[in-house]
């Protein structure tokens, strides 16, 4: 009850200030606003838009079924395979002076990033290093994408 007394007589016996708001503090006051409606809007966009991932495995030739199966056991939808030739080797082989280089397959997934992980934890263990397709799995951000009817 003493509290309320305090708390009730200082806000009767209140004098007056004599000073004033500069007009620096309202313009301060304003970008404060704006940021903070940046932030809901920012954080609202990434909490709607589901970001994409392109995985990436580097197999061994003839080995992209192995690797597909993989990921589709991982929850992948589907993916792109390319044929690519590896660089890697400091001593390239020639045949008639025309360069021998070792054939890869390039097996391209985009998919959620929820389920990246699973994705690449199955590749890796049914087509990984100890098995023949060798596969090398990495992943990368996809910011924008056009074409795809994804989820649907």
């Amino acid at each position: 009850m003493f509290l309320f007394y305090i708390l009730f007589f200082s806000f009767i016996a209140v004098l007056p200030a004599h000073c004033y708001i500069d007009p620096g503090t309202g313009s301060m006051l304003f970008s404060v606003l704006i940021g903070f409606v940046s932030i809901f809007f920012f954080a609202a966009k990434t909490a709607l838009i589901k970001i994409k991932t392109c995985i990436i495995a580097i197999a061994e030739r003839g080995q992209n079924d192995l690797v597909m199966d993989a990921a589709r056991e991982g929850g992948a939808r589907g993916g792109t395979v390319l044929r690519g030739r590896g660089t890697a080797g400091t001593g390239s082989q020639t045949f008639f002076g025309v360069s021998i280089a070792e054939e890869k397959e390039l097996v391209l997934i985009v998919s959620d990033t929820e389920s990246k992980r699973d994705i690449m934890r199955a590749i890796m263990q049914k087509a990984g290093a100890d098995t023949p397709a060798r596969a090398v799995v990495f992943s990368l951000p996809v910011t924008e994408a056009c074409g795809f009817r994804y989820g649907k």
